[in-house]
């Protein structure tokens, strides 16, 4: 498990391994995977399949938050 918190305008991209779910904890959000956009809710998830890159960006004026929970041994790979 990942907790990964954004500043205002900040983007993180990443993929690894194995497939994970991703929870939006607070913060206003756009979350890619393999290039689709959509804008996430706090207390909303999504899942991402393995070896999928996805980023997390940061729309708001306050820090964002998510979690990531895997579902099995990970590698990870920024960018």
């Amino acid at each position: 498990m990942a907790t990964i918190v954004l500043q205002p305008g900040e983007t993180f991209e990443h993929y690894h391994s194995a497939p994970s779910q991703t929870i939006h904890v607070r913060g206003d959000i756009e979350f890619s995977v393999d290039g689709s956009a959509r804008l996430m809710r706090p207390r909303e998830s999504i899942s991402v399949p393995g070896n999928t890159k996805h980023s997390v960006r940061n729309l708001g004026a306050r820090t964002a938050e998510v979690t990531c929970v895997g579902t099995g041994p990970e590698k990870h790979h920024i960018g």
